[in-house]
């Protein structure tokens, strides 16, 4: 008969109403008491390990729910001065105020091209500054065609 390995051997002690309770539990399951205290301890080992990982996760919850709150408020400030701007700009230019923010970005717009002309890689840069700006620029008006003909020159100088 080939050897079966000995598995360490754990020996406690109960009180006499604990271990009737157990007799109990034994006799309803069908199952040695050794069998139930394998049980229970592997449960309680479980249970432990995942009440220290929902420990350590609700932590890091915490912190990121902190960073997150912190990052929404260093958004929020700009977000703020820049509609209390857009209010006093518009409220100071009255009928003129569209064309007020199509100066003003416009020349924000030049700006930051003007800044981003010193890095390493100026035509991917041009292009997400172009892509960027593309999106948001104000309707201008449309310019007037320039006449390609002799009879449209005549018509446009007319016009004028």
């Amino acid at each position: 008969m080939p050897k079966t390995k000995q598995q360490p051997l754990i020996r406690t002690r109960l009180r006499s109403e604990d271990l009737s309770r157990l007799d109990q539990i034994c006799r309803a399951e069908a199952k040695t008491q050794a069998e139930i205290a394998r049980r229970a301890l592997l449960f309680y080992l479980d249970s432990y390990e995942k009440k220290q990982l929902d420990d350590r996760e609700s932590k890091l919850e915490a912190r990121l729910r902190k960073m997150e709150d912190r990052l929404a408020a260093m958004i929020m400030r700009p977000t703020i001065d820049v509609g209390v701007l857009y209010q006093a700009i518009y409220h100071n230019f009255g009928k003129d105020a569209p064309k007020a923010f199509g100066a003003f970005y416009n020349h924000a717009v030049k700006r930051l091209q003007a800044k981003r002309k010193d890095t390493g890689d100026k035509a991917a840069v041009m292009q997400m500054v172009n892509d960027l700006y593309r999106k948001d620029e104000p309707k201008s008006e449309p310019e007037p065609s320039k006449p390609q003909t002799l009879g449209e020159l005549k018509r446009y100088k007319t016009d004028e």
